[in-house]
């Protein structure tokens, strides 16, 4: 119902889609993201909203009892977390395999051009193709019709897997968390010898003792 949804989130990711950035080919401007999106067959709800959410790098939260939507872009931290805030030995973190990481990205949408055939869109690290050979992730995207979108869609997530390649899990007493899941915080740690080190709140376990 109207009253589970964070309306102001909504609103707030709807303007961040709407903003108008150059085109790739320099041909003028257009909107950040937009949906093309036709439901043609039985799938679940989660499916559909899972692929309208891929279009635009946008995922939901539940925090307040209410759902809010949220987007992947630049923002600011909205808490430090350091070694006086974090309970001793409950710091971990590890690095993603480089198997885990692509350097090509495809994207496949649908061309109106074409007679909305599933054309694609590619981003590559060749670069990095010429040590470690071709490690590629393809994704469909049926609600993007344009070619722009997907090539930014799809160099989006060759970056975020590059450059992104950090997790970390650390302990924190209930009175030291203000922030939920999505928000990006920092971490200061001595062992990696981390400052300031940017993450993004994919989860949040509450544990026995608060």
């Amino acid at each position: 119902s109207t009253a589970d949804l964070d309306e102001q989130s909504f609103i707030d990711v709807a303007n961040h889609c709407a903003t108008l950035i150059n085109k790739i080919d320099g041909s003028g401007t257009e909107e950040r993201y937009q949906l093309d999106y036709v439901i043609d067959s039985r799938k679940s709800g989660i499916d559909i909203l899972t692929e309208m959410l891929l279009t635009f790098g946008g995922f939901l939260v539940y925090s307040g009892g209410k759902f809010k939507l949220r987007v992947e872009k630049n923002e600011s931290s909205v808490q430090a977390f350091t070694m006086d805030n974090i309970k001793s030995e409950t710091f971990q973190y590890a690095k993603k395999a480089m198997s885990e990481t692509p350097n090509r990205v495809i994207v496949e949408f649908r061309d109106p051009d074409n007679y909305w055939a599933m054309v694609e869109a590619s981003a590559e690290d060749t670069i990095d193709q010429d040590d470690r050979g071709i490690v590629e992730k393809k994704i469909s995207l049926y609600g993007i019709i344009r070619f722009s979108q997907a090539s930014r869609i799809a160099k989006a997530i060759l970056y975020t897997s590059k450059f992104n390649p950090r997790i970390t899990q650390i302990t924190v007493g209930i009175d030291s968390l203000h922030c939920e899941v999505g928000d990006i915080v920092t971490v200061s740690h001595d062992v990696p010898q981390w400052v300031n080190k940017p993450f993004r709140i994919v989860a949040i376990a509450e544990k026995d003792d608060d």
